[in-house]
């Protein structure tokens, strides 16, 4: 009769079990922070970011035929700043990976000149409602006048939206 008023409920044994489980989860994570292996893993992680970094600072030049990668650079930058990381910064790297964003991309020399070359195109199929239609019959004429004058809509609206900036 003593052995049944001394043995734990079921939720004092579910209690035991929990108080058991996370001592022995500290004294893992402790043993896992300590121990120089898993310090060093993370310590030469860090140092091969930092390394690679400074490879890429050095390699990779804004210039228009490497925008795409010194964008890539930048967003690198930035991810490793927003991870608690302190890479070494050439100013210009700094400054501009502060602003990575959409201004990054507008003010490249790439994105300008494609939009120069979109403006352009849109221009022409705007005028296209000025240029004399083909010969042919009257319902063909009437046809290709209705299909500019489409287009030129279309490419009007289109140059609006370029020319608000979306």
């Amino acid at each position: 009769m003593d052995a049944l008023l001394s043995a734990p409920t079921p939720k004092q044994q579910r209690e035991r079990a929990v108080f058991t489980a996370e001592k022995e989860a500290r004294q893992l994570e402790r043993r896992l922070l300590v121990s120089p292996e898993n310090r060093t893993a993370n310590s030469a992680f860090r140092r091969i970011c930092y390394l690679l970094h400074s490879l890429a600072q050095k390699y990779v030049h804004e210039t228009p035929n490497t925008f795409a990668d010194y964008t890539c650079l930048l967003h690198c930058t930035k991810l490793l700043q927003n991870l608690g990381f302190k890479p070494e910064l050439n100013p210009a790297v700094d400054a501009a990976a502060g602003n990575v964003g959409v201004e990054v991309i507008r003010n490249s020399f790439e994105y300008r000149h494609l939009r120069n070359k979109i403006m352009a195109s849109l221009s022409i199929i705007a005028d296209l409602t000025e240029r004399p239609v083909g010969n042919g019959s009257d319902d063909y004429r009437r046809g290709m006048r209705e299909g500019y004058r489409r287009a030129s809509d279309i490419a009007i609206m289109f140059l609006n939206d370029l020319a608000d900036g979306e």
